[in-house]
């Protein structure tokens, strides 16, 4: 299933919003898996919501991004909040944003990437294929082991909400 990523900035974008998820402790942008018939735009608008409570209106098309050894496509949008109130859901336990040169450790490579990709303020859209986790992504999941663990749960498919 593809998906659709929003990314917050603000503070002349020096900062970031961020999720902390239930079913893993990571960081990661806010978003998730399109429905059935909906655009690209439209789930970014919906899932940013549901994760956050914040409305936002979507900017500009960021990226496509491909993960390792999948055909599906997540797509990210600069977006900017219009409305709502900071809400926590089933999937977000935590939500903050954080100084771009200073993101939390345990955070998804991946958003990292997506986050430069929008700072450049191209107006390209990014296609791209992701390597797989870095090693150095391992390593801090083996210094966090009940985060790993929850990872490698999600892996096999339990997922497990705190």
């Amino acid at each position: 299933m593809d998906g659709a990523f929003g990314i917050i900035l603000k503070n002349k974008y020096k900062e970031a919003l961020l999720v902390k998820r239930r079913d893993m402790p990571v960081w990661v942008l806010p978003g998730g898996g399109l429905e059935q018939g909906e655009t690209p735009e439209q789930g970014v608008v919906r899932e940013v919501y549901e994760e956050t409570g914040y409305k936002v209106v979507v900017n500009r098309k960021v990226g496509e991004y491909k993960y390792p050894g999948s055909n599906e496509v997540n797509y990210t949008f600069v977006c900017t909040i219009k409305g709502g109130v900071k809400t926590f859901s089933k999937e977000s336990k935590v939500i903050e944003y954080f100084d771009i040169d200073n993101l939390p450790d345990m955070m998804s490579p991946y958003a990292s990437v997506m986050i430069k990709d929008a700072l450049k303020k191209e107006t390209g859209i990014v296609k791209q294929t992701f390597d797989k986790f870095p090693i150095s992504f391992w390593v801090k999941g083996l210094l966090h082991p009940w985060a790993f663990f929850k990872y490698l749960l999600t892996r096999i498919g339990v997922h497990w909400n705190t």
